[in-house]
Order: structure tokens, then C-alpha cells, then sequence
């Protein structure tokens, strides 16, 4: 596994993927970039996370399909109930998270995008600790590793 210091670049690719994924959509969705690649200074895989907002989640399956001739793999709910998740291979990677209005996750992940980008000296924290664990362990160790600081974020209120 290899963590990358932050690229702009990653915004560009996040703009042209939803761009992408709107222009096939059957339904309406919004797009919000997540992830370490959406907060400036973070660094991280080499992978765009993106959360896709649907009013009734039963309208994914019509966009299945559209979005698998655009290199996505839809994997279904991939662990979390009531999330739809898709992946796609490429430099950098794209995961697509897929929920409906209201969906816990939603809250979970702008909380942690909201409050990061409002702490550099968080950012710095967490650029350290991922440094040190990208050479010392494997992807599920690393993600094990990182679970006391997202902890610790989720408890702050956002600024």
C-alpha cells in the first residue's frame, strides 16, 4: 500500500468522474467529494471517494448498469446496509458511495471532511500517522491502526 502527499489533481478528477456519472444518470443524485483526496494538505491512497445523495434509494438500480459502462464494478451494499457501493480501477481508483437522504453515513462523512478541513493540525496528525504505518503493516492493519483517530474526530463537534 502506498499513501501519496496531497494532489490537486485529485479535485480535477473528482469534478470530471461526477461530470462523467451525471451526464449517465437516469436519476437525480448529488455528488459530494469524501475521503482523505477531498481535504487539501491530507495525504492518501491514490483514491477518490465520492458520495452519491439519492432521494429513494431504489432508484440506484437504474443507473447500474450506465455506470458500469463507465468502468464502474457495482458491488451492492459492500458491508453497509443501505449504502450501494461501486469501485472502479484506474490512477487514480474511484469508490462510489451511494446513499439515500438521511443514511448515517452521510452525516459520518461530511463530519469528518467538515472538521478536518477546519484543522490543519489535525491534517498534520493524521499525515504522521499514516506515514508511519504505509511501511510497517498491510492495508487491514493500516485500517485498524487508523480507527482511535477517526474515533476521535467523530467526537468533535465540527467548528
Amino acid at each position: 500500500m502506498y499513501i501519496y502527499p496531497y494532489d490537486k489533481r485529485w479535485n480535477f478528477r473528482y469534478q470530471a468522474e461526477t461530470s462523467n456519472l451525471l451526464q449517465s444518470s437516469e436519476v437525480s443524485i448529488e455528488f459530494i467529494h469524501i475521503g482523505s483526496t477531498s481535504i487539501n494538505g491530507l495525504a492518501a491512497k491514490n483514491c477518490i471517494d465520492i458520495l452519491g445523495i439519492v432521494d429513494d434509494i431504489d432508484d440506484v438500480h437504474l443507473v447500474v448498469e450506465s455506470y458500469e459502462t463507465l468502468g464502474y464494478e457495482y458491488r451492492g451494499e459492500y458491508g453497509i446496509v443501505g449504502r450501494h457501493y461501486f469501485s472502479k480501477r484506474g490512477e487514480p481508483k474511484v469508490h462510489l458511495h451511494v446513499c439515500a437522504a438521511g443514511h448515517e453515513q452521510i452525516a459520518r462523512h461530511l463530519h469528518f471532511k467538515n472538521v478536518m478541513c477546519s484543522r490543519p493540525d489535525l491534517v498534520s496528525e493524521l499525515n504522521s500517522l499514516k506515514l508511519a504505518l504505509q511501511s510497517s503493516c498491510s492495508k487491514r492493519e493500516y485500517q485498524e491502526q487508523k480507527i482511535s483517530f477517526y474515533e476521535k474526530i467523530h467526537e468533535l463537534k465540527h467548528p
